[in-house]
């Protein structure tokens, strides 16, 4: 059957699907005005944990840690940021960091460690061009279409460059390349595992040399 590709999948995918398809034909309505961005990244996420769900059945565990990855992240670059209602009106969590944010890293760690895997796991090329691959490619993508298109939020400094394609700060490509090949090697080491977490910070603590060879070499 031609369709059959599309069997298996989780029902989270479709009630996702059927969701973002929602918004959009509500978005090109003059009801768009009483639509939050929440909207839109929460069936964005279901969407695309139900996709992912086909293929990795641990993507649950994963999204937990994700979770609390992104809003880590948000709390501590709080400052560096001003979300902006440019698109769309946001709720917000804690001071000026909007519920969406949250569920917009969850399918952009999903993503970005699942083409990672999958990637790996095809094509027979070095490790870490991989990950940087999948670092500009995921992560950069979406804070392009972030900053450049949607206007969710802006940054609390001048850009004294913006570099093209993307169109972004310096250091966002150099912070991205740094927390994104972190977040690859540290979830490579299948820390969203209770026990392999356990382990590592064990291991980390009687001998962090060894555990830093270790991740270096993974990569």
């Amino acid at each position: 059957m031609k369709y059959d590709f599309l069997s298996g999948y989780h029902p989270f995918f479709w009630i996702g699907l059927t969701g973002v398809i929602t918004f959009v034909l509500l978005y090109a309505m003059p009801v768009r005005s009483v639509l939050y961005l929440e909207f839109l990244f929460l069936p964005i996420t279901l969407f695309v944990l139900g996709f992912i769900s086909k293929y990795d059945k641990k993507i649950w565990k994963k999204a937990a840690i994700y979770l609390v990855i992104g809003s880590s992240w948000e709390i501590l670059t709080e400052v560096n940021w001003a979300y902006a209602n440019n698109f769309l009106p946001m709720f917000y969590i804690y001071k000026d960091i909007p519920v969406a944010m949250l569920f917009y890293w969850i399918p952009v760690f999903s993503l970005a460690f699942f083409s990672f895997s999958y990637i790996a796991g095809k094509v027979k090329v070095n490790r870490l061009f991989v990950q940087i691959t999948t670092i500009f490619s995921v992560f950069l993508v979406t804070e392009s279409i972030g900053f450049n298109i949607l206007g969710i939020w802006n940054y609390n400094f001048n850009p004294v460059l913006l570099i093209p394609p993307y169109f972004l700060p310096p250091h966002i490509f150099i912070g991205y390349l740094i927390f994104g090949n972190l977040f690859l090697i540290f979830m490579h080491e299948e820390l969203y595992k209770f026990r392999c977490l356990t382990n590592f910070v064990l291991e980390l603590t009687e001998n962090p040399s060894k555990i830093m060879g270790r991740l270096i070499r993974s990569s």
